[in-house]
């Protein structure tokens, strides 16, 4: 099967900084920490490609020493049965490491509530359309071999529909990666992204507002 990468347009629109939410989940205990690193989707559902596939991208130009990685998505498909998921992991030094997340096959509408893939579940993911979720399930393959990896470099969610002769648009409302680190240095690492990211979004609505007012004079 032919996978097409085809990027969101809400992707093509932001710069490599913004790939990432500074929406962190800022739990910890016993200097065990986990982090959620989520697509910008701005509150809104992306809808996918009616053709061929979609990636979605988070970039981390930090690095973490992983202890464990779970996966959170979002979604909403017509077609259980054509859609496949896989993470890819683009390490900043090395190679590409590639887990597949699910594959249904049972037909009919299926919706993502909040689903988190991860090792440590009690169960697969049902193989039944309807809603699944919230909840733990996991993943085709192991996440484990993301372990004692930084997390420096791109993590990108594929969507890919296989039906070769149509293909039916569906939204994906979230997209996250779950990383559990051992380090308090990690820590203050993330303070100061966080606040990096936050001055890029400043950023980014003033020279969009000035942009606005600018054309609005021009009329």
């Amino acid at each position: 099967m032919t996978m097409l990468g085809l990027k969101s347009n809400i992707l093509f629109g932001l710069v490599a900084l913004a790939s990432v939410s500074a929406d962190f989940c800022g739990c910890h205990a016993d200097n065990i920490r986990k982090e959620e690193f989520c697509f910008p989707l701005e509150n809104e559902s992306q809808e996918f490609p009616t053709a061929g596939g979609a990636f979605y991208d988070i970039n981390l130009d930090f690095e973490y020493n992983i202890t464990d990685v779970n996966v959170l998505i979002s979604l909403t498909h017509p077609a259980a049965d054509e859609i496949e998921g896989k993470l890819t992991f683009a390490p900043d030094v090395g190679s590409d490491i590639s887990v597949d997340l699910f594959d249904i096959t049972a037909t009919g509408t299926t919706i993502f509530d909040e689903v988190q893939f991860d090792d440590d579940a009690p169960t697969g993911l049902p193989n039944s359309a309807g809603t699944i979720g919230p909840g733990f399930f996991t993943p085709i393959d192991d996440l484990t071999v993301f372990e004692n990896l930084s997390t420096k470099g791109s993590w990108k969610l594929f969507i890919t529909d296989d039906n070769d002769t149509s293909h039916d648009p569906g939204t994906i409302s979230k997209f996250c990666i779950v990383v559990t680190t051992p380090t308090a240095k990690d820590v203050e690492e993330t303070t100061r992204y966080r606040r990096k990211l936050e001055e890029e979004a400043l950023k980014r609505r003033t020279e969009a507002a000035i942009k606005t007012q600018n054309q609005s004079q021009d009329l």
